[in-house]
């Protein structure tokens, strides 16, 4: 029997720590059929993929503090 399985979306939202978002980016790159996308939500705009994550995720630019909600309603 072959069961093929789908892709699950995590969706992270950035706002103010670079450390937090990677640690929490970091512990889901092993995660297999998951595609991970980054909110960034942060008026700045100036967060940054790592370079060995560019392959796993992708990152989405909010325009800047829009709230938790319609960021993710955005993504979607």
């Amino acid at each position: 029997m072959n069961i093929e399985y789908s892709k699950t979306l995590c969706v992270i939202l950035h706002f103010g720590s670079e450390e937090y978002t990677n640690k929490c980016l970091n512990s889901l790159l092993n995660q297999k059929q998951l595609d991970i996308v980054i909110l960034d939500n942060d008026p700045s705009q100036s967060y940054e993929l790592p370079t060995y994550t560019k392959i796993f995720a992708r990152i989405f630019k909010t325009g800047g503090a829009v709230g938790f909600s319609e960021s993710n309603n955005r993504e979607i």
